[in-house]
């Protein structure tokens, strides 16, 4: 039996991913500039580099949540990949959403 040799790379987002993620994150440049952030130590320069965000609409809901959700990714799966759930999540039921970009994800 042979084991098999993890890849070292993160595979690429599909396109349904793509599409709920908000815009501003969609490129695979803004995303690797997270990463050289998050490497370099410093995802504290902005508030807003290290993590995509999904807040909430505060005209189409009448009380902000209470709740909020962090989706922590892993296993080579870029951080958009998680984008349809935390849309969904989003929307339909006003909880806010982040989802941190790490260096090796």
């Amino acid at each position: 039996r042979h084991l098999q040799e993890l890849p070292d790379y993160t595979s690429p987002p599909l396109e349904v991913a793509l599409e709920a993620t908000p815009e501003a994150y969609r490129s695979d440049e803004v995303v690797q500039e997270a990463r050289d952030l998050d490497a370099a130590g410093n995802c504290t320069i902005d508030g807003n580099c290290c993590h995509i965000p999904f807040p909430v609409d505060a005209d189409k809901f009448e009380e902000p949540s209470r709740i909020g959700v962090l989706f922590y990714n892993g296993a080579l799966v870029d951080p958009r990949g998680y984008s349809p759930i935390a849309a969904l999540l989003n929307e339909r039921y006003g909880m806010p959403v982040v989802m941190p970009i790490f260096t090796a994800d």
